[in-house]
């Protein structure tokens, strides 16, 4: 605020110029801080709500302990941070003599440069703890890919069949499990002759699952063998052929 200000350069100008400066030094200061405050929450609003938001469309597989651990970090760093902004923004307790301009200068000097201090330290901080941020996105997101655990396995060829007795008819139901849309040989035979009592060709559905039931009018034998057999054709145009069997009972 000017005192008896008449615009022409003197001591009183420049005395003038010197306490605008003064109560400039204050604003900025204090405008300085409040921005990094706010830069700060800002930054913890931001990651906390998208910590929040990612946990309800992400697994836990999906995460790199390197990348939380180094995020945590960050915003412990940033933590500090916030704590040296807050000290920053109090004046700071200075002895002085009221009656000696020279003493009391020398007060305000010193306290103005510990509050610089401590902003300093907390725009470095500050800095420290945004880098630890960019690190641990960086290797959460733009790490190299990594291998998915449920990786699709190889189909195995399997089934189950059991021997059932209806009206003195023999039955044996089958379910066999393989490639989606396969076509599978399904033969029983009986365990002493051999001979065959039953062929079919079942096919998979899109689950790779096919069902059926042999009927044995006329079985005189009551133990079988079944005969399950996959046929594929390979990418090179040759076949291969997997069989498995089963005796019952």
């Amino acid at each position: 605020m000017p005192i008896a200000d008449t615009n022409v350069v003197g001591d009183l100008f420049w005395a003038n110029m010197a306490a605008e400066q003064v109560y400039d030094s204050f604003n900025k200061r204090k405008a300085a801080v409040e921005s990094l405050q706010k830069l700060i929450q800002w930054s913890f609003g931001l990651f906390t709500v998208g910590g929040v938001v990612a946990s309800f469309f992400s697994t836990r597989e999906q995460y790199s302990l390197l990348a939380l651990g180094i995020l945590g970090a960050g915003y412990a760093i940033l933590v500090i941070a916030y704590y040296f902004t807050t000290r920053a923004a109090f004046p700071v307790a200075m002895e002085m003599r009221p009656n000696q301009p020279d003493n009391i200068s020398a007060a305000f000097t010193e306290a103005l440069l510990i509050n610089t201090r401590r902003f300093e330290i907390a725009s470095v901080i500050t800095l420290i703890g945004f880098s630890f941020l960019a690190i641990g996105i960086l290797i959460q997101f733009v790490g190299p890919p990594k291998k998915e655990k449920n990786e699709k396995k190889e189909a195995t060829l399997s089934f189950h069949s059991s021997i059932e007795t209806r009206n003195s008819a023999t039955f044996i139901p089958i379910t066999v499990t393989y490639k989606g849309l396969t076509a599978i040989d399904v033969l029983v035979s009986s365990k002493s002759k051999s001979d065959t009592l039953y062929f079919e060709v079942f096919k998979t559905d899109s689950a790779g699952h096919a069902y059926g039931s042999a009927k044995l009018l006329k079985a005189k034998s009551k133990a079988f063998t079944v005969y399950v057999t996959a046929n594929e054709k390979l990418s090179d145009g040759n076949w291969k052929e997997t069989t498995i069997l089963k005796e019952l009972p």
